[in-house]
């Protein structure tokens, strides 16, 4: 029995470590422990990739259907009611160039209020193109009439690229550029986006269309809890067969057992931005969590824990066991640990 904590975030490229890892307080424990090679991952950002597979997932994750609530009363891992292909929608910026387009993620994020106000529009023009818009967990969900065919790229992996190359393609590709077209036009102009430009804050000028597919249950899963706080990760574990009362965020009480996953997230939003001064601030309440999570988890009957450090596209698995802390002739260096090598 162990415990697994997923760090989103932690692999930096590699010219980059040294420089970064110096500034930031190490971590004994994964020093000591047994670090396995880095494995790369197709599907970015590598966490999801990672924690997908390891939940019995095929192919590239499908986040969509497990954003839904269950019903109440619903067995875990139930299906929703019907079996209809979601997808996830994501307001974004397009920033538009002399000859280029990029996706880029909102620095100032909606607010609730702002939220609401763009919905509204942005439902009657998928309504008007065959669609439902859904709104859930925070998340905004399409839910076409018939399902569609497409081949998505996450948003995490779109983000300042070039889009070109990356719009949503496939049999139904032109569905969902008229849908597109819809919302832009009905956004265009409107009071929030104006607000929002004289603040000097992006407006929200598209949709990012990732994450689709059809919920389906997920094989028994050899951790019994979910620590974390996005919705995903415990639709995920639900589909295994664990009870919803199995998944808290970070927020709650650890759970009491010997085998749990966690996904510790908060390195990723600077890594994301490659804002490395913000990166290095974290790492530290990262790893004072860590610790916390390691003596929590040995206390609960653990054997060891396993800690996936995540980049872009690789992951590194590090197995620690309470022994390690009198292995001193382990020292592994923070920057080789850390280091992920660019594409």
């Amino acid at each position: 029995m162990r415990w697994t904590v997923v760090v989103a975030g932690a692999l930096v490229p590699a010219p980059l470590a040294a420089e970064l890892c110096a500034g930031v307080r190490a971590v004994p424990l994964l020093a000591r422990g047994t670090a396995e090679p880095l494995q790369a991952i197709d599907n970015a950002p590598a966490h999801w990739a990672w924690l997908w597979r390891a939940l019995g997932g095929q192919g590239a994750p499908v986040l969509a259907p497990y954003f839904l609530p269950r019903h109440a009363g619903s067995r875990p891992g139930d299906a929703p009611e019907d079996n209809a292909k979601l997808w996830v929608c994501d307001p974004v910026h397009f920033a538009v160039g002399l000859d280029d387009v990029q996706a880029q993620a909102l620095a100032a994020p909606l607010t609730e209020a702002e939220s609401r106000a763009l919905f509204a529009p942005a439902a009657e023009a998928a309504q008007a193109c065959g669609a439902t818009l859904i709104a859930s967990e925070g998340r905004w969900l399409l839910r076409p009439e018939s399902p569609w065919t497409l081949d998505t790229v996450p948003l995490d992996a779109a983000l300042g690229q070039s889009v070109r190359q990356l719009w949503p393609r496939g049999a139904d590709a032109l569905h969902w550029r008229k849908l597109l077209t819809e919302v832009q036009m009905r956004w265009h102009e409107h009071p929030v986006n104006e607000a929002r430009a004289q603040r000097g804050s992006a407006v929200v000028n598209g949709l990012w269309l990732h994450g689709g597919g059809t919920y389906a249950p997920l094989p028994p899963a050899r951790w019994q809890a979910a620590v974390g706080d996005d919705p995903v990760l415990h639709g995920w574990l639900c589909a295994t067969g664990a009870t919803p009362a199995a998944c808290v965020d970070h927020a709650a009480p650890l759970p009491r057992t010997a085998a749990a996953l966690v996904l510790d997230d908060r390195l990723w939003p600077s890594h994301l931005a490659q804002d490395w001064p913000a990166w290095q601030r974290a790492v530290d309440a990262t790893a004072t969590r860590l610790q916390t999570l390691t003596a929590h988890a040995y206390a609960q009957g653990a054997q060891a824990v396993e800690v996936v450090l995540c980049g872009q596209r690789s992951t590194r698995t590090c197995t620690l066991r309470e022994s390690d802390r009198w292995r001193f002739w382990r020292n592994t260096p923070l920057p080789q640990l850390l280091a992920e090598p660019l594409a």
